[in-house]
């Protein structure tokens, strides 16, 4: 699969995957731990569930 950039920065690269989807990869440079990340997540989905992300393990 061939991605194209759609964005960098901020510890992220953001790519699309297909018309309807964008692939996030991030850092998490600005978190201390990925426990910190993940809950901001969960934050972000609380206040904004029509962007919410799939997170891929």
């Amino acid at each position: 699969m061939i991605l194209k950039v759609y964005q960098s920065g901020c510890g992220a690269e953001s790519f699309f995957k297909d018309e309807f989807s964008v692939l996030k990869l991030t850092d998490s440079i600005y978190c201390s731990r990925w426990v910190d990340y993940l809950d901001n997540l969960v934050i972000d989905h609380f206040l904004f569930p029509n962007t919410a992300y799939n997170l891929i393990l």
